[in-house]
């Protein structure tokens, strides 16, 4: 007689109870119980199933049929995060075109710039001063400027004359004697007189009187029809005068 030992559920699988183990007193060998997070079970006759038990309107994976898939909901939240990297990398190439734009005009703008700083020598600048054979004497502070002989002249009404027009060169920075050598402020300089009293921000012009600066423009008579008489300066600080190239 061939002794049967009880049915039981082991390790996912029905086979008879090992030798040395028990049925739990209230259980049967011939069912199976669903646990936690199961559905499901009953009767090993009538070849029960066990299914995951998932919440209502679950997001994330699912048991369809005898496989694992991906809710609807996840799919929904997956697509959305696509389109918004993916419109995310469009204002990233935007962004990239943007910038290189900006380079462009950059260095349009460094090139104009280093084009102006060319014509610094050409238009008179420079930002340096210069030394002249005086016609005349001449005190420091005067307001010169350059005769038919290349010596320089304090501005005055009528003088001095180069190739019969009126000019302004610059500020003499010393007081000289008539043939003595004269350094010149040119313009693009700070011609500094601890002695002035200037008024900061106010334009300055010639003073065909003084042969100094004045606030005042009076055009002298015989610069009519000629170069049109402008400031020469303005007063960065009270004896500061920053000359311009303006006439």
């Amino acid at each position: 007689m061939v002794t049967r030992r009880p049915l039981v559920v082991q390790d996912g699988f029905v086979a008879e109870l090992p030798v040395g183990d028990t049925v739990a007193a209230g259980t049967s060998t011939t069912e199976v119980v669903a646990g936690s997070g199961l559905v499901g079970g009953g009767l090993v006759s009538s070849s029960p199933r066990v299914d995951f038990a998932l919440a209502a309107n679950p997001s994330g994976i699912i048991y369809v049929g005898d496989s694992l898939g991906i809710d609807g909901a996840a799919q929904v939240s997956a697509d959305t995060a696509l389109a918004s990297g993916s419109a995310a990398a469009v204002l990233a190439d935007s962004a990239l075109a943007s910038g290189n734009a900006s380079l462009v005009t950059a260095s349009a703008a460094l090139a104009s710039g280093n084009a102006a700083l060319d014509l610094v020598p050409t238009l008179g600048g420079g930002g340096t001063v210069a030394e002249f054979t005086a016609a005349s004497a001449i005190a420091s502070g005067y307001v010169v400027g350059v005769d038919d002989a290349g010596k320089i002249q304090a501005v005055v009404s009528g003088n001095p004359l180069l190739n019969g027009k009126n000019n302004v060169l610059g500020i003499a920075q010393s007081t000289v004697s008539s043939g003595s050598l004269c350094t010149v402020n040119l313009p693009g300089t700070l011609y500094n007189d601890p002695a002035a009293s200037l008024t900061t921000g106010a334009f300055y012009y010639a003073d065909p009187t003084t042969s100094g600066v004045t606030t005042t423009s009076t055009k002298p008579t015989p610069w009519d029809g000629q170069v049109p008489w402008n400031y020469i300066g303005r007063a960065v600080t009270s004896s500061g005068l920053m000359l311009l190239k303006s006439i």
